[in-house]
């Protein structure tokens, strides 16, 4: 696979079911899969449409094959989110919750947190990164630094400062490496909810 046969651009609408394949196959058993196909098309639709929303895809051959996603200002994309479609997110989160009842709390502590928080601190704390996945088949190739970079490009256009994310620290010696390589610092480490020991990242940009 040769990147010059890949083509990066802004999500589109009819990219969203590619996306959400991907993230699912990167993704498997996190809490975001665990919400299901029907959440993640609301989500990634909601980050298409909302200003803040930063969402670069890889494509080869018409195809979806990688992506990365964040937004400038997480914390107000979270409560536009909760807020512009709350019946869509819980008709799709109904068979999930069934399925998982302790996710059901989760779903709300998460989304009072998100609709509560200022989002004018977090435009002062930088853009967030969220999610970076590439195919099977397309990986080890340099496409996620491609795919990084030009996220870090659109986010320095729109007049961010720092970019952060979170990723798992244990077990995941690749991923870490990946995002020391491209500059991110380690701020901080520290465990959620969940039990799930996390390093946070930095980037100034």
């Amino acid at each position: 696979m040769e990147t010059d046969d890949v083509e990066l651009r802004a999500l589109g609408e009819t990219d969203i079911p590619q996306v959400v394949a991907t993230h699912l196959a990167a993704f498997p058993g996190f809490f975001m899969s665990l919400l299901g196909a029907g959440f993640l098309r609301e989500f990634y639709d909601a980050l298409r449409q909302d200003p803040a929303g930063i969402t670069v895809v890889a494509a080869s051959t018409g195809r979806v094959v990688g992506f990365a996603s964040g937004a400038s200002d997480s914390r107000g994309f979270y409560r536009h989110l909760f807020r512009r479609r709350l019946f869509p997110l819980m008709a799709a989160l109904l068979r999930p919750c069934l399925q998982h009842p302790g996710m059901t709390l989760r779903v709300i502590w998460r989304a009072i947190a998100g609709m509560s928080s200022s989002s004018a601190g977090d435009r002062q704390d930088g853009a967030e990164l969220m999610s970076v996945a590439v195919t099977p088949g397309f990986q080890r190739h340099g496409l996620g630094r491609l795919l990084v970079g030009r996220f870090i490009e659109e986010a320095r256009r729109r007049g961010v400062e720092r970019i952060r994310l979170t990723t798992d620290a244990s077990s995941n010696d690749g991923v870490n490496a990946f995002y020391k390589m491209l500059g991110f610092t380690v701020t901080k480490n520290f465990i959620t909810r969940e039990g799930r020991t996390l390093n946070e990242y930095r980037l100034h940009l």
